[in-house]
């Protein structure tokens, strides 16, 4: 499995590389990459997406944590968002958290480099510096998390907030208020990738930086070549072949399957961003690598991961 990250310096400052040989790919063996040069943002204007519900924001509290949730075949979902069909229970986050620190060790650090000098203090303001955390999912990055779900972090330090929003509808309650946005892996509930980093770019302020972490849902074979299956048969191999379905499943509901694919242009062809750096992260899907102890840890975690991850799909139903 690919995981597509990119990080984004508004300051201008100087570009920085991976780690050496963890699970990034040297200059002499990239794969060819998925990124496509499709990109148009005509439709990506500063006007409202949010509804006129008074209530798309509301912050977290005790009474409106049942409101949150609804049950489906056995499992608890978001109540606000039909797009993002994955559970929001115990089960889900716990294997969020999981997933989470398993990226740690594949990225090498829970934080991209350019981090400790943007959030670094600036004595002669009186501004606090301020992290957005979209689609925070356990809580594990957090500061500001905006989920569709209360955040469930039980130790969440004093200056953390949990509000409950659907991005899909607009962040300017957030414009020009963030040193740091990050997300990670929303694409599946998100309709348009594309206004979603034009909305970021209004939220984050000058000299500030953007986390953005996707997957295109795909399997790759051992050449970095993309699986390419359809859903008018069932057959192996299965795994690229559930992974099939399940785009199929996303595009269904809105989502936007595409954003991993995409991701470069999006950002880099936006116009606001300065020093956009971009990296691939390669994840063996179980434990095949024989030869690396560490790929092969990374290969169980990610095979636990995705037997977890298979089940709590099941609320995505035929439409």
């Amino acid at each position: 499995m690919a995981s597509l990250t990119l990080d984004v310096d508004l300051s201008g400052g100087q570009e920085y590389s991976s780690d050496t040989d963890r699970m990034s790919i040297t200059d002499d063996e990239v794969p060819p990459s998925p990124i496509s040069s499709d990109t148009s943002f005509s439709d990506c204007d500063s006007r409202s997406m949010r509804s006129a519900s008074p209530s798309s924001v509301v912050s977290m509290s005790s009474s409106m944590r049942e409101a949150a949730y609804r049950e489906e075949y056995g499992r608890h979902l978001n109540n606000y968002s039909e797009v993002y069909r994955l559970p929001a229970d115990t089960e889900e986050l716990e294997r969020l958290h999981k997933q989470h620190l398993l990226f740690i060790e594949v990225m090498g650090g829970k934080y991209c480099p350019p981090m400790a000098e943007v959030m670094q203090e600036d004595y002669s303001s009186t501004r606090a510096k301020s992290v957005l955390d979209l689609g925070c999912g356990s809580g594990s990055w957090r500061a500001i998390g905006v989920d569709l779900v209360p955040m469930q972090a039980a130790d969440a330090p004093e200056n953390c907030r949990s509000e409950v929003d659907d991005i899909n509808l607009g962040m300017e309650h957030y414009y020009n208020e963030f040193d740091v946005v990050h997300t990670r892996l929303v694409s599946s509930g998100v309709r348009d990738y594309k206004a979603l980093i034009n909305e970021i770019s209004h939220i984050i302020i000058p000299g500030g930086l953007i986390d953005v972490t996707e997957w295109d849902f795909h399997a790759y074979d051992e050449h970095y070549q993309r699986v390419e299956l359809d859903v008018n048969e069932l057959g192996p191999p299965w795994w690229p072949r559930f992974l099939a379905f399940a785009e199929e499943a996303i595009r269904a509901y809105g989502g936007d399957a595409d954003s991993a694919t995409n991701l470069y242009d999006t950002v880099a062809g936006h116009g606001s961003f300065q020093e956009v750096t971009y990296r691939d992260f390669w994840m063996s899907s179980c434990p095949w690598t024989k030869g690396s102890e560490f790929q092969m840890k990374i290969g169980q975690g990610m095979m636990e991961d995705i037997l977890v991850s298979t089940m709590n799909i099941l609320p995505f139903r035929v439409i």
